[in-house]
């Protein structure tokens, strides 16, 4: 490995080959088919799955019990102009706290030699890892390499990326080896407890967004929440907008969309089946305007593209039958005043 003490040396003397070796290093994050991402960043896109969030502030700012200290309340009297400053300072955390995973292609595997040198062959019973340790260079582009027992010379797996850069630049919070939570066996015992959003929180600690391991887990707990209509569990925070994503990019967002009309938000009935069709552009509802009003958009999609049209169509149903309600009991009220 590389000290620090020979970052100078490093510098003047094997530059060019890094740079070289560096090129070389670039591997492809695409692995065939669709590339969400080129959708996912799109910002109809982002203003739809945060519409879909349903941000509340006393949920996004509530206390966690993460074993830190807690903060004494403070209470202060102020001006209109600085409760408007604060007010946009809080905005900004808020977008902070709410910013949500990307949604790319898996990565492929790295495996390229570099090099073959016989001679070197038992030279050594360990391996040789070489890292590049510059300063304001991301874990991403950072030149590792590694000459084998053998004597080849290659460019280091994300396995071992993985452990160099958390050796030398360590996370917050990330541990150098895949904790046991994400076990098949543990995991699904903090799904049966319904701790969601805990799991997508370490799983974007420990890992990147197109590491196997987070797509898989990120997989396994938005299919549980939707297979156990869970989805509040999961409102005003960073993963549920990636998770109306994760539904519309599978062609399974009925669930939702029937808990979303069970609690009277036709808007975001509407926003939902707008992100399904952006993603589904080839859909037979796409032709519906949604100046046609917002329950006709929502029952196009139920006639022509449901896998669910009879749940759906009730669901709207029993929607329109308590907005009618709502209003005559309002018309009600007003004569009897």
């Amino acid at each position: 490995m590389l000290c620090r003490g020979c970052s100078l040396i490093f510098n003047k003397q094997l530059r060019p080959f890094a740079l070289f070796l560096r090129q070389m290093s670039e591997t492809p994050a695409k692995k065939g088919g669709k590339d969400p991402a080129a959708y996912f960043f799109r910002d109809k896109v982002q203003h739809l799955m945060r519409h879909l969030s349903r941000v509340d502030l006393e949920k996004v700012f509530r206390v966690r019990k993460e074993g830190q200290q807690i903060d004494t309340p403070e209470y202060k009297f102020m001006t209109t102009e600085e409760l408007e400053k604060e007010m946009a300072e809080v905005q900004q955390k808020v977008d902070k706290k709410l910013q949500m995973p990307p949604f790319i292609n898996e990565r492929e595997d790295i495996d390229c030699v570099l090099s073959e040198e016989p001679k070197l062959k038992g030279y050594d019973s360990s391996k040789y890892v070489f890292t590049d340790i510059t300063y304001g260079v991301t874990d991403r582009d950072r030149l590792i390499v590694v000459r084998d027992t053998d004597g080849t010379l290659r460019k280091a797996n994300w396995e071992e990326r993985h452990r160099m850069n958390q050796l030398y630049f360590e996370r917050p919070g990330r541990k150098y080896y895949k904790p046991r939570m994400f076990k098949e066996e543990y995991l699904k015992d903090l799904l049966q407890r319904r701790e969601y959003e805990f799991i997508l929180d370490q799983a974007c600690t420990q890992f990147d967004p197109d590491d196997p391991d987070f797509i898989h887990v990120r997989a396994m707990t938005y299919d549980h929440i939707n297979k156990t209509n869970d989805y509040q569990l999961l409102r005003s925070s960073r993963h549920f907008g990636p998770l109306a994503f994760y539904l519309a990019w599978n062609n399974c967002i009925d669930n939702l969309l029937i808990d979303i009309l069970n609690g009277d938000r036709l808007d975001e009935a509407v926003s939902l089946i707008e992100l399904y069709q952006i993603l589904n552009p080839n859909l037979k509802s796409v032709k519906t305007k949604k100046s046609d009003g917002d329950i006709e958009f929502v029952k196009a999609y139920a006639e022509l593209d449901s896998p669910k049209r009879n749940d759906v169509e009730l669901a709207l149903q029993n929607y329109a039958q308590r907005q009618f309600h709502s209003i005559d009991l309002e018309a009600e009220e007003s004569q009897g005043h």
